[in-house]
């Protein structure tokens, strides 16, 4: 498309000069489509890494959970003896030790 332009435009130089086309629209229009090109290609390279960048974040999300619910863990440990304490260490997320989940409910509930 911007050959397409740059043809068309050096066809009918001389009128569009005088009416105030810039004498260096050639290397303007090479430079905004080399930016472009650059654009799209890095656009393209981004699409097919789109798996490895999903399975970075799905990992940091893993790390981050499991992290909480450690955090809660002992948290409940730590609390156990005070129902209002032991609130705050509920984990949003369910929690993947049934056994924990078991002891934590039978202590809030004596």
């Amino acid at each position: 498309m911007i050959l397409n332009i740059c043809n068309l435009i050096d066809k009918y130089a001389a009128k569009l000069k005088d009416k105030g086309l810039p004498d260096d629209y050639k290397p303007q229009g090479q430079t905004l489509r080399t930016e472009l090109d650059n654009l799209n290609n890095e656009h393209e390279n981004l699409k097919k890494n789109r798996s490895a960048y999903t399975q970075q974040r799905v990992a940091a999300y893993q790390k981050l959970y499991d992290k909480v619910n450690e955090i809660n863990k002992v948290g409940r440990q730590a609390c156990a003896e005070s129902a209002a304490d032991l609130e705050v260490f509920k984990s949003p997320w369910k929690v993947s030790d049934k056994k924990e989940t078991k002891k934590t409910e039978e202590q809030t509930t004596k």
